[in-house]
């Protein structure tokens, strides 16, 4: 658990590890809960994988970082799929809850959609789960004292959930990590012929299993890589863009405006605690979830 305080109030959170039998499917468990004298507020960096948000206490205020006039959305409990741009989260103060980090195709069993319904998408909980249930499980972590006890209450949760077999989700894992892991693009084809299937039949099941094609997971996957350099070096933005497979600074430029909604420079500032973007309740730093993205390699 890490704990931490300032002049702005205080915060925890907690990192649990699913149940064995979970694996594949469920990525990791992260509690968090703030308590801030004002609102606060993050644009959130894709990371690859999709996520549930269930809520403890007030709702989240969701924005699209990129396309600020899209209108807000208030969500407690919701699902997260895959994204090819920036949220921005915001709360009044106060935050309490656990995020939930699935594999995409654990995703696809565990929620029962499409995952291709669910890319950049953000929907209410009780639409993929129903409402008894969220607000079962919501009523069950609110009165669990301990983080440990409600990352078990999620296994429990979950593990009902869990009905297809791994194997039917093997080839496009294999695929996803591979494109995932590669410095350099991997061509749809040549991951086609390494399953032994056509190209459509790689593209269809990425679209119904994951939710985006093999080409933007392959470019979110090399953006990532370039936050990471922007983040954890100082690293030149001419030398950075074309060691991550850009054409030159100004397509990484290009890119990273239409993901993030702000420029390198900007976000960087943001990120150090230089700029308006705050953290959700703790101080600006780099979150775990994008220094290790190959989480199932």
């Amino acid at each position: 658990m890490r704990r931490g305080a300032g002049s702005f109030g205080w915060w925890e959170t907690a990192i649990g590890h699913p149940a064995p039998r979970l694996d594949g499917f469920v990525v990791r468990y992260r509690g968090f809960r703030a308590l801030t004298s004002v609102p606060r507020s993050r644009r959130e960096i894709p990371v690859g994988l999709p996520c549930v948000v269930f809520g403890i206490d007030d709702p989240l205020t969701l924005t699209e970082a990129a396309c600020p006039e899209t209108p807000p959305v208030q969500h407690r409990s919701f699902v997260v799929g895959l994204r090819t741009n920036c949220l921005r989260g915001t709360h009044n103060g106060r935050i309490h809850g656990v995020e939930v980090m699935l594999t995409p195709f654990g995703a696809h069993a565990l929620l029962g959609h499409s995952m291709v319904e669910l890319a950049n998408a953000v929907v209410d909980a009780d639409d993929v789960f129903g409402p008894a249930a969220v607000a079962l499980i919501e009523e069950r972590l609110a009165r669990t004292l301990t983080w440990t006890a409600r990352f078990d209450v999620l296994d429990e949760f979950f593990t009902h959930r869990a009905q297809i077999a791994a194997s039917e989700f093997a080839p496009v894992r294999h695929a996803w990590s591979r494109l995932e892991r590669d410095m350099r693009a991997v061509p749809s084809g040549q991951l086609a012929d390494e399953l032994g299937w056509s190209q459509r039949r790689l593209e269809l099941a990425f679209r119904q299993q994951i939710g985006l094609s093999p080409a933007t997971i392959a470019r979110m996957a090399r953006f990532r890589r370039a936050v990471r350099l922007l983040l954890g070096q100082q690293t030149p933005l001419t030398e950075l863009a074309v060691r991550c497979g850009y054409y030159d600074q100004s397509h990484f430029n290009r890119e990273f405006r239409s993901v993030t909604g702000t420029t390198p420079i900007r976000y960087l500032c943001d990120s150090r605690g230089d700029g308006p973007d705050g953290d959700l309740g703790q101080p600006a730093r780099i979150d775990a979830r994008y220094a290790k993205l190959s989480l199932l390699a």
